[in-house]
């Protein structure tokens, strides 16, 4: 063989690692079993993506570990590290994208058809981007995330979620809640006010304050910076998501084939039927007159009480002044006060 040859098929073997090397970094759901089937009770979802370093502890505190096709389970928190992603398929069709160096908690999740479907998810640290499933659709007041700044509501929607501790914050980027609108519609609220934000606005909530304001302008920076690396994955997601959401409340018994979905969204939601992206909704929460310990601290508090279920824990809303006094002001349903929706952009 000649030197020229030699070199030539170095360089070969070198372009054939390059092309196969991003299999290496990522672990994802293969495509023939990728039909996002039915779970069995008490599973909320099923990993679809790895990448990088993910863990995920259950409620009670207890590791456990993490692979593609793993189930999940109300009270399960997923945390990546750097340059990692967690992504996962919810029982009700929705999709989670995990950031990296993020913590979130699955706090309350039920896809039953029924009073008590619910969707609960705080963020504690970092970023969560979500496709909104039927639950988000029939009962929109069951679907909320928390941080400790804020509650987001939703109508059925593509959104990014972030929150920045303080020792977290950048130079461009403020310490609070961001929430970025990809399609449809979401609320940002506090017990001060709330902003409805629309496809391509953005909102934000800061640690030292209770009032959300909707960005102007081009978006921050850091907001288009913090996209992940797979979001063509969720784009693909979003653009199937009515035949996700069929097929799943056809294994549920809740649907049979050439029903058309908005005629089954509107039988499981009643009056709380949310059609198409519109408007955000206003989230329900539990009542502020329960005990509301660590708001800003634990991961894992719980409270009793809440709407129109009193028998079971629902998750303690982050960061709502008032700490638990009883004659605080009620935490939502408050009119906007004026100036809520000014202009506002970043130190």
């Amino acid at each position: 063989m000649t030197l020229c040859q030699f070199v030539r098929s170095i360089s070969f073997c070198i372009f054939l690692a390059s092309s196969f090397l991003p299999l290496a970094h990522a672990q994802k759901t293969p495509a023939a079993n990728a039909n996002k089937s039915s779970l069995p009770a008490g599973i909320v979802g099923t990993v679809e993506l790895l990448s990088g370093t993910v863990t995920v502890t259950t409620i009670k505190g207890v590791p456990r570990d993490i692979t593609v096709g793993m189930a999940l389970e109300a009270g399960d928190i997923i945390k990546t590290a750097d340059e990692s992603e967690a992504h996962a398929n919810m029982a009700d069709g929705a999709y989670l994208a995990v950031r990296a160096n993020s913590t979130i908690k699955i706090t309350a999740y039920a896809a039953n058809g029924n009073s008590r479907d619910r969707s609960w998810i705080d963020v504690v640290t970092g970023s969560l981007r979500t496709v909104t499933g039927w639950i988000a659709k029939t009962r929109p007041k069951s679907y909320r995330i928390n941080t400790p700044t804020a509650t987001i509501g939703v109508r059925g929607t593509d959104h990014e979620v972030i929150y920045l501790r303080a020792e977290d914050a950048e130079t461009e980027a403020e310490a609070g809640t961001h929430n970025v609108v990809y399609e449809g519609a979401t609320t940002l609220q506090t017990s001060q006010g709330s902003v409805n934000i629309t496809q391509g606005q953005a909102a934000y909530v800061p640690v030292d304050a209770f009032l959300p304001k909707i960005y102007t302008g081009q978006l921050p920076v850091f907001l288009v910076r913090a996209r992940g690396m797979f979001d063509s994955d969720v784009v693909e997601h979003r653009r199937s998501l009515d035949a996700i959401m069929q097929r799943s409340l056809i294994e549920r018994g809740l649907m049979r084939d050439g029903q058309n979905l908005q005629d089954i969204f509107r039988r499981l939601g009643g009056e709380g039927f949310a059609p198409g992206g519109g408007a955000g909704v206003t989230p329900e929460l539990p009542g502020q007159n329960r005990a509301m310990q660590g708001v800003r601290s634990g991961i894992l508090n719980q409270t009793f009480g809440g709407p129109g279920d009193t028998s079971k824990p629902v998750p303690v809303p982050f960061g709502l002044p008032g700490g638990g006094n009883p004659n605080a002001p009620p935490p939502m349903g408050m009119p906007s006060p004026s100036g809520s929706g000014m202009p506002f952009m970043p130190r």
